[in-house]
């Protein structure tokens, strides 16, 4: 995700403010979870680079709906709300992906069986 983005999805952060720290979380030992709010035309073109990212680098990514809440002042999330079955439609275009509801990625981030990186409701297999 480009740092231009970032900032304005955040309000105010620091891309590379963020890596740092997510790198060393991992230096340090700690499990690290990401969460990304699957936002129509803001990024949602993103996820599946983000998802790649995340699994590469050992992390668990939960990617969540935004709250189809209406005007909130200066921002209407209805015009956002992207469902996350379209999400999954768009990341099976890129990965292998397969359900893992009855597993625990925090128990181990490798599928059952396989070499292939899992996440909250899905595992797929880095590009070789």
């Amino acid at each position: 995700m480009i740092r231009k983005r970032f900032r304005e999805i955040t309000r105010w952060g620091d891309l590379d403010n963020v890596l740092q720290g997510l790198e060393a979380a991992k230096k340090a030992g700690l499990a690290i979870k990401l969460n990304a709010v699957a936002l129509k035309g803001v990024n949602e073109f993103d996820l599946a680079d983000m998802v790649a990212w995340a699994g590469a680098q050992g992390f668990d990514m939960t990617i969540i709906e935004v709250m189809p809440m209406g005007d909130i002042g200066n921002e209407n999330r209805v015009d956002q709300y992207l469902p996350l079955s379209q999400v999954r439609a768009d990341l099976s275009k890129r990965f292998t992906l397969i359900d893992s509801r009855l597993s625990n990625p925090r128990a181990s981030p490798l599928c059952h069986g396989c070499r292939n990186w899992q996440t909250a409701w899905f595992h797929y297999a880095p590009d070789a």
